[in-house]
């Protein structure tokens, strides 16, 4: 913890250059296009890569929920429960200690001094400030837990996963869509290239990036819902953690469902989906008192498909539902049941990919588990699949090594500004260049020409287009936005094929590839968010 904050504000402030008359830096606001960054090293390394990246935010970050944890828990309970943390994951992940150490000494070198219980806490916040247990500490560390828990807070999830012989294309998906708590909605796409272990891809939220879902060159890919403990349980490992060991560690479903049996669960839990080269899909149901798997139809479903939301669906899983609210309950089975029709609906038609994935997200249609009835143009509701809070999307096929991902919601209207509610779509290859070079195929030859062509052919065909002059100038505004980003993102990735050539650092070639892989994700999202308005002229 920050001995003088005062001292590290003025500090920070600093490094921003010029004086600050709240000696506070510039304020740090999150984005609708998200960051990439392709790291390589060892865990350290690649920590350190990650927080010089990402020193100012981080630090941001730290303040706002340093202030929020204060508040709420004090100083010294928020303490305890942070040591607590770090001799969880000592224990049961080891390497996450190098991640987090990393992470320190690459803020450290852009200036912004912070500790590695700050780092655990920009990992494990959620745990600690909405469902910190009120049960004993571990025995070795000699702490008295004399705070109240926590009140545990309503969250949003939504996740699927549907097996291969149940997709158009003969692929599995897997995936989620979440809500964070709203002090960390902003979120970086992490490339990672281990020394140990596979290559991977996540989502994760600033300061910690192993997040709700990942895909592995194992083939192994995976998302999570939540759920929580009851709030007197021991404590055990926070789920951020859980999360770094499924996508830096596990091969396959079954190797991830063993060591998520054995490890003790805390805070915010829940389900896991899984699927990996098999095809197949399954849901590992989990918290304290509760171990379950769950394959296709024994929720109900009517297909090769499994369905989470925030309760246990499975065998026995009423019995671990906490208490919380009656209706938080009935507004997460209202979500379970909207999406299995849809994907009932889809896998009858065959007609289940991610593009038929992109539409039930961004519908605000629901139904009604009691009723039996669809429920139309329920905007704003808690029970169906497009919820305002939700600030990321995030869908993984392992057949072909392809992740897609979203920020803010899948109609492009909420948290964070700027949201387009479209997908990145990413390949997880051997090389970091390997995938520039098939981004950049692929967004211009694909995503822009068809923005292109779209446009021209909407704009021929529709009067009323044709009298909308403001729209005409949004739309080729768009247009410009994706070409200039794709312009920028050329750049990047020539300079840093000439740097690996010409023998520049590793550093440097690793740095100019994340511009340009993130120039990319921005002429994407502008393409594909074109194509997605059009639509509405054309019906």
């Amino acid at each position: 913890m920050y001995e003088n904050m005062k001292e590290l504000r003025e500090k920070v402030a600093h490094l921003y250059g010029g004086e600050n008359e709240t000696i506070a830096p510039p304020v740090q606001t999150t984005k609708g296009i998200p960051q990439i960054l392709v790291l390589r090293g060892n865990n350290h390394e690649m920590g350190r890569q990650y927080g010089e990246k990402l020193a100012f935010k981080i630090h941001a970050l730290i303040t706002v929920l340093k202030a929020a944890l204060y508040q709420t828990n004090g100083e010294e309970t928020a303490t305890k429960d942070l040591k607590t943390q770090a001799f969880m994951a000592d224990k049961y992940d080891p390497t996450f200690r190098e991640w987090c150490e990393g992470i320190v000494e690459g803020c450290v070198n852009k200036g912004v001094e912070i500790t590695y219980l700050d780092v655990i806490m920009m990992a494990v916040y959620p745990s600690v400030r909405w469902a910190r247990a009120e049960g004993p500490y571990p025995e070795e560390l000699g702490f008295d837990n004399d705070a109240p828990a926590c009140d545990t807070p309503k969250t949003y999830c939504n996740g699927l996963a549907v097996a291969a012989d149940a997709t158009k294309d003969g692929k599995p998906l897997v995936g989620v869509s979440g809500s964070p708590s709203d002090e960390t909605p902003d979120r970086v796409i992490i490339i990672a290239y281990p020394e140990e272990g596979p290559n991977y891809v996540a989502f994760g939220t600033i300061g910690k990036p192993h997040c709700q879902t990942g895909l592995n060159s194992y083939g192994f890919g995976w998302a999570m819902t939540m759920q929580f403990n009851r709030p007197d349980c021991d404590w055990g490992i926070d789920t951020n953690i859980i999360y770094h060991h499924l996508v830096q560690c596990c091969k396959t479903k079954e190797e991830a469902i063993e060591w998520l049996r054995e490890v003790p669960k805390f805070g915010a839990v829940g389900n896991y989906l899984m699927t990996d080269k098999s095809g197949e899909v399954c849901v590992v149901e989990s918290n304290c008192d509760h171990f379950n798997i769950r394959y296709p139809g024994d929720a109900g479903e009517r297909g090769n498909y499994v369905v989470v939301t925030n309760h246990f669906a499975g065998k026995d899983g009423d019995k671990y539902n906490l208490p919380v609210w009656e209706e938080y309950i009935d507004e997460s089975r209202d979500r379970f049941a909207t999406i299995s029709e849809f994907l009932a609906l889809g896998v009858e038609n065959n007609e289940v990919d991610i593009d038929y994935i992109h539409k039930i997200i961004r519908s605000d249609d629901r139904f009604d588990a009691k009723t039996k009835e669809w429920r139309y143009n329920d905007a704003g509701s808690r029970r169906g699949y497009n919820l305002t809070e939700y600030t990321h999307q995030a869908f993984i096929s392992p057949a072909d090594m392809t992740a897609y991902f979203m920020q803010g919601n899948g109609s492009g209207t909420g948290v964070p500004a700027g949201s387009m509610g479209e997908f990145v779509k990413l390949p997880l290859m051997d090389d970091p260049n390997d995938i520039c070079e098939a981004m950049k195929m692929e967004t211009f030859f694909v995503f822009y020409y068809r923005a292109r062509d779209t446009y021209r052919r909407v704009l021929n065909a529709s009067e009323v287009l044709q009298k909308d002059f403001a729209s005409q100038v949004a739309f080729e505004s768009m247009l410009d936005n994706a070409y200039t980003a794709y312009e920028k993102a050329v750049n990047r990735s020539s300079y840093a094929y000439m740097s690996k050539y010409e023998g520049g650092s590793e550093e440097e070639y690793l740095s100019l590839i994340s511009e340009a892989l993130s120039y990319l994700a921005e002429s994407q999202l502008y393409s594909k968010r074109m194509v997605t308005q059009l639509e509405y002229y054309e019906n």
